[in-house]
């Protein structure tokens, strides 16, 4: 049975401003990927950023609200959406979006999916400034496929890319 996750992104740290953003949900055919041996998959599709100093250097109380507004300017929300494929995976039916980033200095490396046809919020995810990007020398591994249902009326198929070491 195949599912899709979104990852649980939350400020986390102390002594030093951290913060996790979501750059997009993930497919899994092993239930549950938190519950996964490990946890490899606990931290699929975020992107983690670290303030260098330390919280109370940063000016305090407030310091990490500050970091935070900082982080997620160099890491922008998309623009709006693109349906790109809606399918029924299960009981539920499944829709996939295409991120828009807000420039072509930015990229959206994932998707979002939900399960109804209303454009999901730009909160969902964030986008990558595009010189942080590079091609990927591991192939990507197919998790589904499923005929397509609705607008897309089109087969699709979901995928998971390498992890970023």
């Amino acid at each position: 049975s195949v599912s899709v996750w979104a990852p649980a992104a939350d400020s986390v740290g102390l002594g030093k401003a951290s913060l996790k953003l979501c750059i997009g949900h993930y497919p899994s055919a092993a239930g549950n990927p938190v519950k996964a041996k490990g946890g490899a998959h606990a931290q699929r599709m975020l992107v983690e950023l670290v303030s260098t100093a330390s919280s109370f250097g940063l000016g305090g109380l407030g310091a990490s609200e500050r970091f935070a507004e900082v982080a997620r300017a160099a890491m922008p929300h998309p623009q709006r959406y693109k349906l790109v494929w809606a399918t029924q995976l299960g009981a539920r039916p499944l829709y996939v979006w295409r991120p828009i980033a807000p420039s072509a200095a930015y990229v959206a490396l994932g998707f979002v999916a939900t399960c109804s046809d209303e454009e999901p919020p730009p909160t969902a995810v964030h986008c990558v400034p595009a010189r942080w990007c590079r091609q990927s020398a591991a192939p990507p591994r197919l998790v589904a496929e499923a005929g397509g249902v609705g607008a897309t009326s089109k087969p699709g198929s979901l995928w998971l890319g390498s992890q970023a070491g």
